[in-house]
């Protein structure tokens, strides 16, 4: 039977021209496994291997597995397959080469003579489906819906669908995420529960021990289900609040809802000052809310954002509220000649000023 080869740059596929999606994985050529944690285009990836190593990449180098890697040389046999080559698929097909147009595009036959184009990426890692020839799915060894895991670092998960070997879905445990992953990760437990802190974090938090928030003052732990719903208790206001997730308590960002919503706001234009452990760090002025900048981290002071970081408190007071706008400025201007706080902008120029003169 006589094949002619495809024209350059038609693929009836599909393959080269589809977009890359986050969660893919790839075999380089100095045989190393990445996987797409990041992907805005084709041009514009994130890859990351299994130590946590990340680097930018395009789909042209992940598919061809030239994308070159820290430290790593070409590995052995991880060379350009030829025609002649023969490997063995994971649902123990053994399959040689025949024909050879590019990377993305191989023939590969069996025994039988049943005949199927692959590319480099799935002929290497064994994850080629022979479905279409009578072998089905089942016999590749593949895990089933219901099938439960541990993975290395994110506690148990399930197998919850199962389209193919790149396409299973898994659902942890102890978050309730659901995570596309491949058949090679699944049964290794190295399955990462993304966009979370890892579950040991859970074991520097204690079940009645008190913590403190970066503005809420102290909360106690009550009940730790599991990484994103951890139930608090505040001494403040006594409120009970469930539904945390660990990252707002390993930031100290955990927000006291009711002592949110009992917050006054100051009426009409008004003066603050914000203290930081006693001492008078900075004076301004405002409406509104404009003081939650000091304890935002995205002020235009960057020394309060550096504080808001640090999770330093800062302890913000309203001197004076109800004033006009130009009884305002007169205000904070005048409190920062007298008082002189180390971060207002006024007093550090004119600081500046007389030091130059």
């Amino acid at each position: 039977m006589l094949r002619s080869p495809p024209r350059a740059g038609i693929f009836t596929s599909g393959e080269c021209m589809a977009k890359i999606l986050v969660g893919e994985r790839f075999l380089l050529n100095c045989g190393v496994w990445v996987e797409v944690i990041e992907a805005k285009s084709n041009d514009k990836l994130i890859v990351q291997s299994k130590d946590g190593t990340t680097k930018p990449a395009n789909a042209t180098q992940l598919r061809s597995g030239s994308l070159g890697w820290f430290g790593k040389k070409k590995a052995i046999g991880a060379t350009k397959p030829k025609v002649g080559d023969n490997y063995t698929l994971n649902c123990g097909v053994e399959v040689t080469i025949k024909d050879y147009y590019n990377c993305f595009r191989i023939g590969v036959e069996d025994s039988q003579g049943n005949y199927k184009y692959v590319s480099s990426e799935f002929l290497r890692s064994g994850e080629v489906s022979w479905a279409e020839f009578g072998v089905s799915i089942a016999s590749m060894n593949m895990p089933k819906v219901g099938d439960r895991f541990e993975s290395k670092r994110y506690g148990w998960y399930t197998v919850t669908e199962v389209l193919n070997t790149k396409a299973i879905y898994v659902t942890f445990d102890n978050t309730g995420r659901v995570v596309k992953t491949s058949n090679a990760y699944v049964k290794v437990g190295d399955v990462s529960d993304r966009g979370l802190h890892r579950i040991r974090a859970l074991a520097d938090f204690e079940i009645g021990v008190w913590y403190l928030s970066n503005k809420y003052g102290r909360f106690r732990i009550l009940n730790i289900p599991n990484a994103a719903d951890i139930t608090v208790e505040w001494e403040d206001t006594g409120n009970i609040q469930r539904g945390v997730r660990s990252e707002k308590i390993l930031r100290k960002s955990i927000v006291d809802q009711k002592a949110k919503e009992s917050l006054i706001t100051p009426q009409g234009c008004y003066v603050y000052i914000v203290r930081r452990a006693g001492e008078l760090v900075y004076i301004g002025k405002g409406t509104g809310s404009r003081f939650n900048h000091v304890t935002s981290g995205t002020s235009h002071c960057y020394d309060l954002n550096r504080h808001h970081f640090l999770g330093d408190i800062l302890d913000i007071e309203i001197y004076k509220d109800s004033l006009e706008e130009d009884d305002s400025l007169i205000l904070e201007e005048s409190l920062i000649r007298e008082l002189k706080p180390k971060y207002n902008s006024t007093h550090n120029r004119q600081t500046q000023e007389r030091s130059s003169e």
